[in-house]
């Protein structure tokens, strides 16, 4: 067995921005940076919502880094390998979920796993959606891995979500709120797990003259970055913040949104959608920002927040959310709303109060470094030999 280390990933591709794409894609720079050779397994799918292959099966090289991508199916047959007694009654579960059956699947990737599986240090498998995740753990036959990023949404209660990650021989988490929604409100009962996170680049230093003169923006703003969608939650940003205009009708604050999608928006002045921007756009819009707002209620760890307290900017997120939280309350570096009275309380604050502004963001700043590339990388190690030799 070499120190060859395989990611499992639905859809894998260059320019691919997702989450899981973006954690997979840095995790191999990072750990070929350290010796080990990467490969990624995944499907002839671009996006796993679309059934039309796009890419062709076989073996390619993205960013130096093998790519096998297997041809997909949305139904499957049975177990790889067949649950034994005791297991849950695991089959019975994945006859009982009408959701896992209208998961990708690929009996291919399930084939190669099951043959060529030994022959990996460790496979490390992303989602925790119990179709292909569940599948393509039960059929390896070496050591496995999941890092799920959990959201506490319905699905995540699945039984077979909770015997996925009871079988895995490792779970990787993103944080301490991740990990103890896994243990107390899902009842994961698997020892063996770890927090490693993502990491952000704190070195990376934005000007916010620039991104103010780029934009034509000369009004302190609330920035936030992201899909322009309901998933995040923006329609409630959007609401709440004209609401807060309305209040205070003389305060010349502004709402920012950096980011793309398909939200009908309403027509305001105080509203300024700037598109799109480059890496060094956002770090710039960040630096301007009086702070950064994360209303969205799925995160599982927030790397645009990390970001902006690496810059050394507060944070404003929904409270609802238990990761977010807990970074302003861990690292005394943001505030958090539930509602619109509360989101209203807690900008105004931020607006007129900038020994708090500057104390919130110089404590992020500190925070910040503990998802600093270093040091999570320095967690991937640790837990990649802690499973692989468990």
């Amino acid at each position: 067995m070499g120190n060859i280390i395989a990611f499992v990933i639905k859809s894998y591709a260059e320019d691919l921005i997702g989450g899981g794409e973006t954690l997979v894609r840095e995790f191999s720079r990072r750990l070929k940076e350290n010796g080990y050779t990467v490969e990624i397994l995944s499907t002839t799918l671009r996006d796993y919502r679309d059934e039309r292959a796009v890419y062709p099966a076989g073996a390619s090289y993205v960013h130096d880094v093998l790519v096998r991508r297997f041809p997909v199916q949305r139904s499957s047959g049975n177990l790889q390998r067949q649950p034994q007694d005791g297991d849950h009654n695991s089959l019975a579960l994945v006859r009982s979920e009408r959701w896992f059956r209208k998961d990708v699947h690929s009996p291919a990737l399930y084939h190669y796993l099951k043959t060529h599986g030994r022959s990996y240090y460790l496979t490390i498998i992303l989602d925790y959606f119990p179709g292909l995740s569940l599948y393509a753990t039960m059929a390896n036959s070496g050591r496995t891995a999941i890092y799920p990023q959990l959201h506490n949404e319905p699905i995540a209660y699945l039984p077979l979500v909770r015997y996925l990650l009871d079988s895995a021989d490792g779970i990787m988490f993103n944080c301490v709120p991740e990990r103890d929604f896994a243990r107390y409100n899902l009842g994961i009962r698997n020892p063996r797990t770890v927090i490693v996170g993502v990491g952000v680049e704190t070195d990376s230093v934005g000007q916010a003259d620039r991104f103010r003169q780029k934009y034509g923006i000369t009004e302190p703003f609330l920035l936030y970055v992201g899909r322009l969608d309901h998933a995040k939650n923006v329609p409630t940003l959007v609401r709440h913040f004209l609401s807060y205009k309305e209040r205070f009708s003389r305060c010349d604050l502004k709402l920012v949104l950096m980011g793309q999608g398909h939200l009908n928006l309403p027509s305001d002045p105080d509203i300024v959608v700037v598109g799109q921007g480059s890496d060094q756009d956002k770090y710039d819009a960040m630096t301007a920002a009086l702070a950064v707002c994360q209303p969205s209620l799925l995160e599982s760890l927030s790397i645009v927040s990390l970001e902006a307290l690496g810059q050394g900017t507060p944070i404003l997120v929904n409270g609802y959310n238990e990761v977010t939280r807990y970074h302003c309350v861990t690292g005394n570096c943001g505030l958090y709303f539930y509602g619109q009275d509360d989101f209203a309380l807690a900008l105004e604050l931020l607006y007129t109060r900038s020994q708090l502004r500057e104390r919130l963001g110089q404590s992020g700043r500190e925070y910040a470094q503990q998802y600093s590339w270093d040091v999570v990388t320095q967690r991937l190690l640790d837990a990649i030999e802690r499973f692989a030799n468990a």
